[in-house]
């Protein structure tokens, strides 16, 4: 059995898909740290080959968010009838929750980050913490995800055709969902589950939701990018690696290029992935941020789950910081701040009687003298942790010697990337200039290199063309294909 590429492994589809006629596609991008959706409607003159990102219509998650994806964070509130109603995504459910006051908050219920915790499970239907710390259901904090998304959705076609009457029958939307490489049948069934309890789709093996791996999706939006000189890539095949918070995954394709239009596509492996992203680059932080206050396990659990907000607000400085670093500023010569919220402050001086942080300081440069890393200071004036290019540098280099060791892997055992002309970064991760570099240093000087120009954007725009079309895509079946890279 060829490992499962568009549809589970589970479900026959034979060839239902083609009789079903599909008049929009919406895609949701459901990732770790960003979340985005975006729909098309199937003109008359319909051509895929000459789509273009215009003809994407954005669905707007979170009214104070214009970016194409916001943030991963769904906020429920308590009806009076005891149900759960998502009311807000994105930075405004992590805002509204924020707000909160002590005594409103138990009727409200914030979930953030949650992707990663479907992967890897072997629970028929595990379960998710809160940030408060209550347990749901996955399917039930997903099943809420989707019927925001739909309400959203449905707002957007209704706006789009204004006093135009038009009648969205969920039978002609085809749904194509993004996943990560590392996405197993299980976790896909769980997410049809979910879909199917949301009411978007009118049985759960339906057809008209399709899955479509991250870094393929971002293959179709480089070559539709590219469309007007499409045979300047005849006979050359496609690495694409995708930096996301969550995972960082690899594929090859190899376009069928004809007349300046794409025939179609081959995969010629099968997407691999590793849960080494950006989300582990924050579990480096958090460990050096444990030591510097000194605090065990026991003590920075406690803090992290009394501090919430305050923890929220750290890591969104803290992710805006490393997705724009560049490798000049890793060195001993490059400062960088991060500003103590002042809720972290006032509760580490009322529970652990933290009160000179300067002292704090000092007491880590003695524990931590012989680390080979510079000094860190402490910013009494603007309550802020000093620290330099090398220190941050370090927060990479396990998520980074992990890529490494996967890419020589596959360098090693792969004639078919000794024959790969182009490689391709996409992903939220992608903008981080030493993650690049890092991939440039393994693969060597023998590629064209590209970086995908929005990166929140790729995987939603290819995965609309491809469910338009989603026999585009065929599978090598070879040795080389059904290898457990």
């Amino acid at each position: 059995m060829y490992p499962p590429f568009v549809f589970d492994e589970t479900i026959n589809y034979g060839n239902s898909n083609n009789n079903i006629k599909h008049e929009i596609v919406c895609a949701i991008d459901f990732g770790t740290s960003r979340t985005g959706a975006a729909w098309m409607k199937k003109t008359s003159n319909f051509s895929r080959n000459q789509i273009s990102p215009t003809d994407v219509t954005r669905i707007q998650l979170d009214l104070n968010d214009q970016n194409f994806k916001t943030q991963t964070a769904i906020l429920f509130k308590k009806t009076n009838s005891n149900k759960w109603e998502p009311i807000s995504f994105g930075k405004s459910a992590e805002k509204e929750y924020l707000k909160l006051k002590n005594n409103e908050i138990n009727n409200y219920q914030l979930f953030n980050h949650y992707q990663m915790k479907l992967y890897g499970n072997n629970s028929k239907n595990p379960k998710i913490r809160s940030y408060s710390g209550e347990e749901w259901k996955f399917t039930q904090v997903l099943s809420g995800v989707f019927r925001f998304i739909n309400k959203k959705f449905v707002e957007a076609v209704k706006k789009y055709y204004k006093k135009k009457k038009y009648n969205l029958d969920k039978e002609t939307v085809r749904w194509v969902l993004t996943v990560p490489a590392i996405c197993k049948d299980q976790e896909k069934i769980i997410m049809r589950r979910a879909f199917y309890q949301a009411g978007l789709i009118s049985s759960k093996d339906s057809a008209n939701l399709l899955f479509c791996y991250k870094p393929v999706g971002a293959a179709l939006d480089f070559f539709q990018d590219n469309r007007n000189q499409l045979n300047k890539f005849k006979n050359q095949n496609l690495l694409v690696v995708d930096a996301g918070r969550g995972t960082i995954d690899i594929t090859l394709m190899k376009p069928t290029i004809v007349n300046n239009e794409i025939e179609k596509f081959e995969i010629l492996m099968v997407p691999k992935g590793g849960d080494f992203g950006s989300i582990y680059i924050d579990q480096e932080f958090l460990k050096f941020f444990q030591n510097f206050l000194n605090l065990n396990v026991y003590q920075f659990n406690q803090f992290k789950n009394e501090c919430q907000k305050g923890f929220l607000k750290l890591l969104n400085q803290w992710e805006l910081l490393i997705r724009g670093i560049e490798i000049d500023q890793m060195d001993q010569n490059c400062v960088h701040t991060i500003e103590m919220p002042s809720r972290l402050l006032r509760y580490l001086k009322k529970k652990f009687r933290i009160k000179d942080f300067e002292a704090l300081t000092d007491q880590f440069k003695k524990r931590n003298q012989n680390s080979g890393l510079s000094e860190i200071e402490w910013d009494d004036d603007e309550d802020s942790l000093v620290i330099l290019g090398d220190r941050i540098k370090s927060f990479f280099e396990e998520p980074i010697q992990k890529l490494q060791n996967d890419l020589n892997k596959f360098k090693q055992s792969s004639e078919i990337l000794r024959q790969t002309d182009i490689v391709f970064f996409t992903g939220g991760l992608s903008d981080c200039q030493y993650l690049r570099k890092s991939v440039q240093k393994i693969l060597g000087k023998n590629y064209q290199y590209y970086l995908s120009p929005y990166p929140d954007k790729s995987f939603l725009l290819g995965s609309v063309y491809f469910g338009f079309d989603p026999e585009i895509i065929s599978i090598k079946r070879s040795q080389f294909t059904i290898r457990n890279y």
